[in-house]
Order: C-alpha cells, then sequence, then structure tokens
C-alpha cells in the first residue's frame, strides 16, 4: 500500500515540479529526479491546478512529504535548515514518549478477568 501512495505522491511531485522556477528544479540532483520518475505510477494522472497556490492543491500526505524533503535537502538554507531540524527531532520525541507511555499491547494488562 505504501508503494502504491509513493509512486502517486511521485506524479504529483514532479508535476509540480514542472511548474517551478527551472533554476530551483536544477538544484535538486538529477539522480532523484530520475528516482521519483521511476518510481512514479504511470497509469496515476495528477488533478492539480497550478493556479491554485500549493496549499489549496489537495496533495497526498507523502508528496508533502516529498515536497518538504525537497525542500529541506536542497532548497532551504541552511538557518532554516537547523529550524526544521530542531522542529522534526522534537516532533520525533514526543511521538517516541507516547509511544512508551502508552502501550497498545498494556492497555489491559491491569484488567481484572
Amino acid at each position: 500500500m505504501k508503494e502504491v501512495e509513493y509512486s502517486e505522491a511521485a506524479v504529483e511531485v514532479l508535476y509540480i515540479l514542472n511548474y517551478i522556477d527551472k533554476e530551483d528544479v536544477a538544484r535538486i540532483p538529477q539522480s532523484f529526479i530520475k528516482f521519483l520518475t521511476n518510481i512514479a505510477n504511470k497509469n496515476y494522472k495528477a488533478k492539480l491546478n497550478y493556479e491554485q497556490p500549493i496549499d489549496g492543491l489537495n496533495l497526498k500526505k507523502q508528496t508533502k512529504e516529498l515536497l518538504g524533503f525537497i525542500y529541506i535537502t536542497w532548497w532551504a538554507d541552511k538557518e532554516e535548515r537547523e529550524k526544521y531540524k530542531k522542529i522534526i527531532h522534537k516532533e520525533k520525541s514526543v511521538k517516541k514518549e507516547i509511544k512508551q507511555n502508552y502501550k497498545v499491547n498494556d492497555i489491559f494488562k491491569n484488567r481484572r478477568k
């Protein structure tokens, strides 16, 4: 299931990159563009209106993840990159803490029979 979601997201990302300034797209390594092209679902058509702002495009979660990865890795300056890395690290820490405090297998552990 994840493969399908990311293969469709790759189609959306490639579609979006067609409407982004060529100088910005050139900053993305060709190997990553080729990777997206290789995993892209050949039967999926992106139905995005490029005239809308990006937050109005109703993008898949995986598309947003890939665009975020592109931004942080190749488009953000050093300050922005560090800022986002801190945010990501903080979110991972919170998720880990929640997982430790609320273990699914232990929810009913102390329940009487």
